[in-house]
């Protein structure tokens, strides 16, 4: 993460301009994107920072972050202040804003103004007119937000989406609510990228004598693994103290402070800051992890495989649900494992904690699943200079 806390310190640090831009050349005869104000999480990283940092490797792009916000749960794009410099609008080919939630018609008609030229794309990694009732978000997204994000979609000339699922999801509704639409759908997919690994300790390994069973997500994907509560309750009835079950990114409890988790000694690791993530994840030192998710529209159609990936970066062998995302990357039983049913998630689960070296043989075929065909190659990184033309 080196590059990208030297990037968050510069750009909000009382610097000069050219300090803060050094990529910015008027007439150097590349394509330049503009990356609207991202948040250091996980939407901001891989859909926008990571993006930035991979053109800027290639002979025919440049891209510029215009600042990084710190992330805060309870703001969305439109809660932040996010001033233009003039001069980064006219440099710019395109301008790449996240979901917005307010009407961009004023805002996109001034941009114009000053460059005429301008191509606008809005990038996606989440379906928001799909929350469950369950999720935390689901309520503060209302219909008028719902209706104001499809215009504002419906008005760029890029919808880039974080899944195939998604984008069609979204295409149904564009062609819905607003025929007329020229919005070109790209899909741009999540991936891992050597930024994120620098200064990173080699992999850890667990020394405490118990099998640590991890599960990453949050209070917003609880109920994906209340989903699993039954196959989880008959591996620790079976295991006991051998096992050790880790919830990183929740605190375990429910918004009416219920504990749906608290007969199962879970310990709860709460969420870090973007920048520490991946070593937190290296800390945590998980032998299996788990990735349960139920099959709504929420994650089916709108959820990426991104989980996998930084697992699999680490060799965590990985049992998910037999299911969109997780069934596009993983070959059940040889990078990965699918399951189901609670009979399958349990009989998984089992047999690699039964076989220490299935776990380590596993691990090693997802990590090398991962970087070889999902990370930032040169063939990856054409699909997003493709984008941008």
């Amino acid at each position: 993460m080196r590059n990208v806390k030297e990037l968050y310190h510069v750009l909000n640090g009382k610097y000069e301009f050219e300090e803060k831009y050094p990529f910015y050349q008027e007439d150097d005869g590349k394509v330049h994107v503009l990356y609207v104000a991202p948040c250091i999480n996980g939407t901001g990283f891989y859909r926008m920072i990571l993006p930035m940092l991979e053109l800027n490797k290639t002979g025919t792009h440049v891209a510029i972050v215009s600042t990084i916000h710190k992330w805060s749960f309870s703001k969305q794009f439109d809660d932040y202040d996010n001033p233009l410099d003039k001069r980064l609008i006219e440099w710019a080919d395109y301008v790449v804003l996240p979901a917005i939630f307010s009407d961009v018609s004023y805002v996109l008609k001034s941009l114009l103004e000053i460059n005429p030229d301008l191509q606008f794309v809005m990038d996606m990694d989440c379906n928001y007119h799909a929350y469950p009732k369950e999720h935390p978000n689901y309520k503060k997204f209302t219909k008028q937000h719902g209706a104001i994000l499809l215009s504002n979609i419906a008005q760029m000339d890029i919808l880039t989406g974080a899944s195939e699922s998604l984008l069609q999801a979204y295409d149904s509704r564009i062609e819905k609510k607003h025929p007329t639409s020229n919005v070109v759908l790209e899909y741009q997919p999540n991936l891992i990228s050597n930024f994120g690994f620098q200064e990173l300790e080699a992999i850890k390994q667990n020394d405490s004598g118990k099998l640590r069973i991890g599960i990453v997500g949050n209070y917003g994907s609880y109920y994906d693994t209340l989903s699993m509560k039954e196959a989880l309750f008959q591996i620790k009835e079976k295991y006991k103290d051998k096992v050790q079950f880790i919830f990183f990114g929740w605190n375990g409890k429910h918004s009416k402070n219920e504990e749906p988790f608290k007969d199962f000694d879970f310990v709860f690791e709460k969420s870090v800051s973007f920048l520490d993530y991946y070593s937190k994840l290296n800390d945590l030192v998980i032998d299996i992890a788990l990735l349960p998710s139920t099959s709504i529209d929420f994650n089916t159609k709108g959820k990426s495989f991104i989980k996998y990936l930084e697992l699999s970066a680490f060799a965590i062998p990985v049992v998910a649900s037999n299911a969109t995302p997780y069934r596009e990357v993983i070959d059940d039983e040889d990078t990965g494992m699918l399951a189901s049913t609670t009979e399958e998630w349990t009989s998984k689960v089992e047999s690699l904690i039964e076989d220490a070296e299935y776990r380590h043989t596993l691990g090693k075929a997802a990590l090398k699943n991962t970087w070889r065909n999902y990370s930032y190659t040169a063939r990856s990184i054409k699909i997003l200079t493709d984008i941008f033309i």
